[in-house]
């Protein structure tokens, strides 16, 4: 339920269980700073802020299991066929003039990783937006979040329900469904659902399965 928002309510940000969510309306972009700076950088929590609306999501053990899941995915993809891949997290990506902020549960810099190697911060407005946002909708709806992240010009979200994976892509101003990656070309929706599905159990094997699997479907190689 969206109430309006108190100073004593941000109180209530320390007690979210996990896997709930608070969202608080007529905040305005100096609380929104000031609970960032209150947070901290190593906060678990994921924020999300527009239209002076604020949601407070803490992510639940299922959710980091799938995060931590795609972004071993991604790295794996990335190792094989020999590109750039880095990762900034639940970084907080705002722009101050469009008001406008948001954390994802992870994201990667891929056809602009050269831009942002070696750096530790990454300021939107200058810097480019990462080029693929990840959201695990396993408990919660992220599709609230996609206005503030069309804003920034992301052009590609994976949304990740717990056995399906959806690719959005930014089209026009809004998002679109698509088939395939733009990130990873050669990969569809549903190929990396069954890829994440594979590998759900975590075990040795079914990572080595999933490196076999992508040196095999790989651009320029043999299928086998």
């Amino acid at each position: 339920m969206t109430t309006p928002a108190t100073l004593d309510q941000f109180d209530f940000i320390d007690h979210i269980p996990p896997g709930g969510r608070l969202v608080l309306s007529g905040v305005d972009w100096a609380d929104y700073e000031a609970l960032l700076y209150r947070l901290g950088d190593d906060s678990h929590l994921r924020i999300s802020y527009s239209d002076e609306r604020l949601e407070v999501m803490s992510p639940s053990t299922a959710h980091e299991k799938y995060k931590s899941l795609i972004n071993r995915l991604v790295i794996a993809i990335s190792d094989e066929v020999d590109i750039d891949v880095i990762s900034f997290g639940s970084f907080t990506m705002k722009i101050d003039r469009l008001r406008k902020g948001a954390e994802a549960d992870d994201c990667f810099y891929i056809q602009h990783a050269a831009v942002v190697m070696g750096r530790d911060h990454v300021e939107l407005g200058v810097d480019p937006p990462p080029d693929l946002v990840v959201e695990i909708d396993q408990t919660r709806d992220s599709r609230k979040k996609l206005g503030i992240y069309a804003s920034f010009g992301v052009p590609e979200i994976w949304r990740y329900d717990g056995r399906h994976l959806s690719i959005l892509q930014l089209t026009d101003g809004s998002y679109l469904s698509c088939e395939f990656s733009l990130c990873f070309p050669f990969l569809s929706a549903d190929q990396l659902s069954d890829l994440i599905s594979g590998v759900s159990s975590g075990s040795r094997e079914s990572w080595l399965a999933l490196h076999e699997w992508i040196k095999a479907n790989k651009p320029g190689d043999p299928k086998s």
